[in-house]
C-alpha cells in the first residue's frame, strides 16, 4: 500500500495511482456499510440516549462529527437496514449508495420500499428519485390529499390514502417518533402518535378536573415555568461521562420519583427531559418491555 504523502502521490505513476484509488474506493464502501450496520444496532438498543443524545441523528452530528446531510443519509440507511438487512451487502459492494437509500426512504410502504431498493441497485440518486416519484401520490392543490382507496382485502374496513407536504422540522419529528416506536410502517407510527396525543389531551382534562378538587398530578403553570427556568430550557439528562443532552425542543416535565411510585409535584421532584430521555428514565424504573407494551 502506498504511503499517503504529497511527495509519494506526486511521484506515483498514473496506472498505480488509479489502481490504489479504486482500492480505496472499495474499502470506503465496506467501511460505510459497517458504519450503517453499527448505527442500526445503536438505534435498536437506544444507546445514544445513555450517552446523552436525544436522537440517533444528533449522535451522528455531535458525537461522530458528520455534517447534517451525511448524518441524515446514514440514519435513514440504518433505519431501513432493520427491515431490509440485504442492503448491507449491496452498500458494501458499492452497488447501492446512501443517497439512493435516503431517496427511497421517502416511500413509506415497506413492501414497495423493498421493491424499489432492488430496482435501485446500480442507479444514481437522480435515477432513484424518478422511481420514487412514480410511487408517491400526486400532490394536492390546497389542503391535505385524502382519498378513499377501497375496502381492505379480507375485511370490511375502508382504507385511505393520505398525502401531506412536510417541512424539515416535521420530518425531524417524524424521525424521532420512528426511533421511539421502532421499525414499523409509517401508518403505525402515525396511529401511535395520534393515540398518544389524544390520550395526553384527555389526561390534561382529567388532571385539571382533579386539580379543581385539590388532588391529582396536575402541575400548575407557575411551577412548570419555574422548573423550565431553573433547568435552562434544556433537557437535564447527563450521561456517565458528564455529557448533558443538548435538546431544547419538545421538552417534557418529568417526575424524578415517578408519580406512580408516590412522587409528588414539588419543584424538587420535577425536571425537564426530552422525549427520548423521558422514555429512557421510565425504562430504567419500570423496564423496557413494560414501557414498550403500554406506550409502543
Amino acid at each position: 500500500m502506498l504511503p499517503c504523502t504529497a511527495f509519494s502521490l506526486q511521484s506515483t505513476p498514473d496506472k498505480a495511482l488509479l489502481l490504489h484509488l479504486e482500492s480505496l474506493r472499495g474499502n470506503e464502501s465496506f467501511t460505510v456499510a459497517d458504519i450503517v450496520r453499527y448505527l442500526a444496532e445503536v438505534l435498536a438498543r437506544g444507546i445514544f440516549r445513555d450517552l446523552g443524545y436525544p436522537s440517533l441523528f444528533t449522535f451522528c452530528v455531535e458525537r461522530l462529527g458528520y455534517s447534517r446531510g451525511s448524518a441524515y443519509r446514514r440514519c435513514e440507511a440504518a433505519r431501513i437496514l432493520g427491515a431490509h438487512p440485504e442492503i448491507y451487502e449491496l452498500i458494501k459492494g458499492g452497488k447501492l449508495q446512501l443517497c439512493t437509500v435516503a431517496e427511497i426512504s421517502k416511500v413509506v410502504d415497506e413492501k414497495k420500499r423493498g421493491e424499489l431498493l432492488k430496482a435501485a441497485v446500480g442507479k444514481s440518486r437522480e435515477e432513484a428519485a424518478v422511481l420514487v416519484a412514480r410511487e408517491l401520490p400526486a400532490r394536492s392543490t390546497g389542503s391535505d390529499f385524502i382519498d378513499a382507496k377501497g375496502v381492505e382485502a379480507g375485511s370490511n374496513k375502508m382504507v385511505y390514502r393520505f398525502s401531506v407536504e412536510l417541512d424539515e422540522e416535521c420530518m425531524r419529528l417524524y424521525g424521532v417518533a420512528k426511533e421511539i416506536v421502532g421499525h414499523l410502517p409509517a401508518k403505525e407510527v402515525l396511529r401511535r402518535v395520534l393515540k398518544e396525543f389524544i390520550g395526553r389531551r384527555k389526561e390534561v382534562k382529567r388532571m385539571v378536573k382533579e386539580s379543581l378538587e385539590g388532588s391529582g398530578r396536575y402541575i400548575p403553570k407557575s411551577v412548570r415555568v419555574e422548573v423550565g427556568r431553573r433547568d435552562g430550557g434544556q433537557c437535564t439528562f447527563v450521561a456517565e461521562d458528564g455529557k448533558r443532552c443538548t435538546e431544547r425542543h419538545g421538552l417534557e416535565i418529568d417526575h424524578v420519583m415517578p408519580y406512580g411510585l408516590g412522587g409528588g409535584n414539588e419543584r424538587e421532584n420535577l425536571r425537564l427531559l426530552c422525549r427520548a430521555h423521558n422514555r429512557l428514565m421510565a425504562e430504567r424504573v419500570f423496564g423496557r418491555e413494560k414501557i414498550r407494551a403500554v406506550g409502543g
